[in-house]
């Protein structure tokens, strides 16, 4: 996406105005200021107004990568189990920490490794790359990989960890095997 003005000028429609959205209609309050601190000195002066309140996110450190992964993988088991007919998202940094995860969760009924955007929209686990995920929704959106190294505290890296958060419509898991990043206050 080359940004509104070039599409704008693309269409032929240069002088068009553009307008804010200043409403969140996809994400609960919790995540929509959550995703507002993800962009820092990027968000808007004036923050988007969230239609509805929501639980909090959940936020979980582990010191390394295998306590996180177990913990991760039991959480979703219970969460499928509870609510068999919810879509879940784990949306990581890049595509090889997701077929690097895959295989930790790909026992779980209906699990999807995604590459390139090849969704079904079929309630179960998709686990996909931030750049596969934009203009999509989930009902949960789990971030495994929420740490320093992943997701650093650059302008790419608050606009891209804002895409990946913004995609949960109920609710959103970020789990921190090692350093969290600083992007999550």
């Amino acid at each position: 996406f080359a940004g509104w003005k070039r599409s704008l000028e693309v269409a032929g429609a240069r002088d068009a105005a553009t307008v804010r959205l200043t409403t969140s209609y996809r994400c609960p309050r919790p995540i929509a200021e959550l995703a507002r601190t993800v962009l820092g000195p990027l968000a808007p002066q004036t923050p988007a107004k969230a239609s509805r309140d929501g639980v909090p996110v959940g936020r979980f450190h582990f010191p390394g990568e295998a306590p996180a992964h177990i913990f991760l993988a039991s959480a979703l088991k219970e969460l499928l189990d509870a609510e068999p007919h919810a879509s879940v998202a784990v949306i990581t940094s890049n595509m090889d920490t997701a077929r690097r995860f895959f295989p930790l969760i790909a026992g779980l009924h209906d699990t999807r490794l995604v590459d390139r955007g090849d969704f079904t929209f079929q309630p179960g686990v998709d686990v996909t790359d931030v750049d596969s995920v934009k203009g999509l929704e989930w009902d949960y959106v789990v971030v495994p990989d929420a740490t320093a190294a992943h997701w650093p505290d650059t302008d790419d890296g608050r606009r891209r960890l804002h895409v990946a958060v913004t995609r949960a419509s109920h609710q959103l898991w970020l789990i921190s095997p090692g350093t969290p990043t600083p992007l999550i206050g």
